[in-house]
């Protein structure tokens, strides 16, 4: 796997999160795989960009409909969203897909700007040119495990199924 080319003889905490929540497998379950002391361990140990290079991950993604605009990019200490700098330690992130007849993904950002306001934006994946779809869903489990509040450990906060609504036309529900 992807990973592997990392990671060597290491147990692969990324591998976990990714089988976790792409295969939905309780086998994956984080808390009872790694103890904190190997978690602690890893993300000490996890260089991100040496991660991104070894599996060829890009950083910077660009509008589908016009290549020279940066739409996202990953750095150390930042998430660059169209022209907002979103420090790591203070960004939320929720993502989700749905594989059906192609995969459907949901990213959703939320911070707190320097004016003290609450921001919450959707990121609309299909307006960005990607190769895989996954490879967004990495970036942020490794950036934010590295740099940020580490919500990847924690399965129920970060994700966020996208359900459809109904509209109850006859007034019934």
């Amino acid at each position: 796997m992807f990973a592997n080319k990392y990671f060597k003889n290491k147990k692969n905490l990324i591998g976990y999160v990714f089988y976790r929540e792409y295969f939905g497998n309780e086998k994956y379950d984080i808390h009872k795989n790694f103890s904190k002391a190997e978690i602690d361990e890893f993300i000490n140990d996890l260089d991100c960009e040496e991660f991104i290079l070894r599996n060829k991950i890009q950083t910077k993604y660009f509008s589908v409909k016009n290549e020279n605009y940066n739409v996202l990019s990953f750095e150390k200490d930042y998430l660059k969203h169209y022209t907002r700098t979103i420090p790591w330690k203070i960004l939320l992130w929720k993502y989700s897909f749905q594989d059906n007849d192609g995969i459907d993904e949901y990213l959703e950002i939320e911070y707190v700007n320097e004016r003290n306001e609450k921001i919450k934006e959707e990121i609309i994946t299909e307006r960005i040119r990607q190769k895989t779809s996954f490879h967004f869903f990495l970036l942020f489990v490794i950036y934010d495990l590295k740099y940020g509040q580490r919500l990847s450990l924690r399965r129920d906060y970060y994700i966020k199924h996208r359900s459809s609504f109904k509209i109850d036309v006859f007034g019934k529900d």
